[in-house]
């Protein structure tokens, strides 16, 4: 009996330590983007953090799930319920950051997305942040140390299973001998293909800029300029969990009987943007899709 009674305190205190760990993960993982975010620590210090516990959570799981088979061998149901806890926060924290990690790798590192590439729209009124960001002013720059991040990403990428399963993946390598517009426009064409400019046949520049703009404001984004006397407005977005900072720039212009609707949706820092700006211009060009509809039912 003494024996027995021994054993459950062991279980017990195997099953908290597990918890206190699972505990100790989420909150680095938890942790990494606000931390961030308020410029308590810097990038590598925040993914540091979120890689570490994503270790320790997978860690706390395993030992979790010893003490889980443990409670069900000595009939411990109250310590059978803590063990299932820490197992279930264990694993959620490794989880999370390791489909952050599957996401990225099966997605091309870029950071800069444009329904046309070779005239995309350019920031005006954000020129002087983008400027001072590490992924530059000019579409597919950036400077010489990102260039050469970019290229040996991209290299890897293409080598990858993800990059191979895309038909023109040789022929992209090729266009992606040295970065620049060039191969940024080959990369998303390839592996975007549907991100095309939104055509308004029928609909005259200004009620087009009006529909574009009523979809932008319904974006969440901060509308940094909005000139109805160019068609141009440039917005910026922030991340929830880590506060980046990606810059948006819409032109509407006439086209034929009618008008055309760009956009571009950068971010400031960061070779991959784990395909975030590709969804969000997707999202846009729906919302803008729609406003255009409602211009001509009124």
């Amino acid at each position: 009996m003494k024996s027995g009674s021994t054993t459950g305190r062991v279980v017990l205190a195997w099953t908290l330590l597990a918890l206190l760990a699972a505990l100790v993960a989420a909150v680095m993982v938890a942790g990494a983007g606000p931390l961030y975010k308020h410029e308590t620590i810097g990038l590598g210090t925040a993914f540091g953090l979120l890689r570490h516990g994503a270790w320790v959570g997978i860690f706390a799981a395993a030992a979790a799930l010893l003490g889980l088979l443990a409670t069900l061998v000595l009939r411990r149901a109250n310590t059978g319920l803590l063990a299932l806890a820490a197992l279930l926060l264990g694993l959620g924290t490794f989880i999370w950051p390791y489909m952050l990690l599957q996401g990225a790798r099966s997605v091309p590192p870029i950071h800069d997305i444009a329904t046309n590439p070779m005239h995309a729209p350019r920031f005006i009124a954000l020129a002087k942040a983008r400027a001072k960001a590490p992924n530059g002013l000019d579409y597919g720059g950036g400077g010489t140390h990102i260039a050469n991040e970019e290229q040996a990403a991209l290299a890897q990428f293409l080598d990858s299973p993800a990059g191979r399963k895309n038909p023109r993946h040789k022929e992209i390598a090729n266009d992606c001998k040295t970065w620049g517009p060039i191969c940024l426009t080959a990369v998303q064409h390839a592996y975007y293909p549907d991100i095309r400019p939104l055509q308004a046949p029928g609909t005259p520049p200004r009620a087009a800029f009006k529909a574009a703009l009523e979809a932008a404001r319904g974006m969440d984004w901060k509308i940094v300029d909005a000139d109805a006397s160019i068609g141009h407005i440039e917005a910026t977005a922030t991340t929830a969990w880590f506060g980046f900072k990606d810059d948006i720039a819409i032109d509407v212009m006439p086209d034929n009987t009618g008008s055309v609707i760009n956009v571009r949706s950068e971010s400031r820092l960061g070779l991959s943007d784990l395909g975030k700006n590709a969804r969000r211009v997707r999202a846009y060009l729906k919302r803008a899709a729609h406003q255009l509809t409602l211009l001509h039912k009124d």
